[in-house]
């Protein structure tokens, strides 16, 4: 029986076709040299040793081999992903060491792997689901910390091939394997029926903020029907030169008033020969563009039988390039409130 360590001189027989060394007594890590012997096609045994350490990821170097057996050691870790260019591999024993984490998703490479030991590990997550497109003819999980649904196609269908037992965490699989249902169909029904609530709940807080959408502006609707003024109400468009024009070029003859902000003319629309009377704003005075703007907006706001009807209003430029800003009311013939009031007064003191 052979004793001490693997000496790395070994990576020196390029010719060697198979390396066993199990059933001895040798210790320490396994030397990265003795995956630099390329020709090794046949198999490398070190089984049942007291081995420690990593399986060196430099395994990917041997191309050609056929058959690895490390089982029965102490090696820890986590398998090298780099397994997967072992392109030859069919036969690959991990069994009885102290290996942790997932089982390498690069491994689906290994078209030609027929059997695969990895029993009594700590191997844990889920079986890869590609493990059931491989041509296996012998799986051992046994032992490890595997979790979820097992996969039930290839190897997973022969209870007789494929070994599971001692993964309290797997579910699923064919009966024969005596493993639990899964619950987790049951699991995405009620995520799917919480769904359905979340969604259900969603449309009627979407139909009742329509609905009160709908509501209110209905109201608001009626309300301005009934003082007899729609906000859509169309307004004729007047141009600074129709203004000139009906106005006879704001001549004085027209004046009908004067006022803090501006001055009144009377005039006559050339189109239909509609009486006017047009309120030029003075924006030279203080505040006049700011009487315009909030004469436009109490005016398209209100609208009552007592009040004169404004046809329209007129923000432009004048032939001197100057800012012309007006206000076009109906003409009313009756004269101003200041006569009337003047008129009866007089009357009064004739009496």
């Amino acid at each position: 029986m052979l004793n001490g360590s693997i000496p790395s001189s070994l990576g020196n027989c390029q010719q060697l076709t198979l390396l066993s060394l199990s059933q001895n007594d040798l210790s320490g890590s396994i030397p990265k040299e003795i995956f630099s012997i390329s020709t090794l096609s046949i198999g490398l045994d070190l089984s049942n040793n007291q081995l420690v350490g990593s399986l060196p990821s430099e395994v990917g170097k041997l191309r050609n081999l056929g058959r690895l057996d490390v089982s029965g050691n102490m090696l820890s870790g986590e398998i090298p992903s780099s397994l997967s260019d072992c392109v030859s591999l069919e036969t690959f024993y991990l069994d009885r060491n102290h290996f942790r984490g997932s089982i390498p998703q690069s491994l689906s490479s290994l078209s030609g792997i027929r059997n695969f030991g990895l029993s009594f590990n700590n191997l844990s997550s889920k079986i890869p689901q590609y493990m059931e497109n491989l041509a296996l003819e012998y799986l051992n999980l046994s032992f490890n910390d595997f979790e979820g649904e097992i996969p039930t196609k290839s190897v997973f269908k022969n209870a007789s091939a494929v070994f599971v037992q001692g993964n309290t965490k797997l579910c699923g699989g064919i009966v024969e394997l005596g493993l639990p249902k899964c619950r987790i169909k049951a699991t995405k029904k009620r995520e799917l029926s919480h769904v359905h609530i979340i969604t259900i709940i969603i449309s009627l807080l979407g139909v009742i903020i329509v609905s009160t959408f709908l509501l209110c502006w209905t109201k608001r609707k009626k309300r301005e029907q009934s003082s007899g003024f729609s906000l859509e109400e169309p307004f004729t468009q007047l141009s600074y030169r129709s203004l000139l024009k009906a106005t006879d070029g704001f001549s004085s003859t027209n004046l009908l008033g004067k006022g803090s902000f501006g001055s009144v003319y009377k005039g006559v629309l050339e189109v239909d020969g509609t009486n006017i009377a047009v309120k030029v704003l003075d924006l030279q005075h203080r505040g006049a563009s700011k009487s315009f703007m909030a004469e436009c907006e109490v005016l398209k706001n209100i609208c009552h039988q007592n009040l004169v009807k404004i046809i329209t209003s007129c923000s432009s430029i004048d032939f001197q390039e100057n800012n012309f800003k007006a206000l076009v009311y109906e003409f009313m013939p009756n004269g101003s409130l200041e006569n009337w009031l003047h008129s009866s007064a007089q009357e009064t003191n004739d009496g």
